[in-house]
């Protein structure tokens, strides 16, 4: 049927995207040989790239970012990769280890003030704690995730406003 073709041809599409975001993000590593932010970021990038693909390979990237990161000090870059370690984990039903994980990124974010991923990272935990069944750990960190985004959706209410004075 003519549905079946279009279902086809989009994922064709989309794993043909995926490999040529893969190959890019390859050969700028291959090209960026220092050690710095910039190669943290493509190692993350290239993790998230192999995410649906091969969990393996995002595995092997993600520590590769995340020591990278930790050994120039580049606490956003080691955090972030504790996150999406903890994100990984979750999806794998691993509620431990991504409590673990995600608990370590929102640590490091706290000192860092990124508020909007300390809610994520909230929102992941209180999720892991409902599927293991433990609802009151569930319900505490789902109410520090809803107070944070309160407080960035009020900040941002106050932002728009004080353009609109001028």
């Amino acid at each position: 049927s003519t549905l079946s073709a279009i279902i086809f041809l989009l994922i064709t599409f989309f794993v043909q995207a995926q490999n040529n975001k893969i190959d890019s993000l390859k050969n700028e590593l291959s090209v960026h040989t220092k050690s710095d932010t910039t190669k943290v970021i493509l190692l993350h990038e290239l993790a998230n790239a192999y995410l649906e693909k091969d969990s393996s390979k995002t595995m092997v990237y993600l520590e590769e970012s995340q020591a990278l990161a930790q050994i120039i000090n580049y606490e956003r870059g080691f955090a972030r990769a504790l996150f999406t370690k903890g994100t990984f984990e979750l999806s794998k039903s691993n509620y431990n280890g991504a409590i673990e994980l995600l608990g370590k990124s929102e640590a490091l974010y706290s000192k860092l003030n990124s508020e909007e991923v300390r809610a994520e990272c909230f929102f992941k935990i209180g999720i892991a704690y409902y599927n293991q069944f433990k609802f009151e750990k569930s319900v505490t960190y789902l109410k520090k995730s809803n107070a944070l985004y309160n407080n960035i959706s009020q900040t941002r209410k106050t932002i728009k406003g004080l353009k609109f004075k001028g």
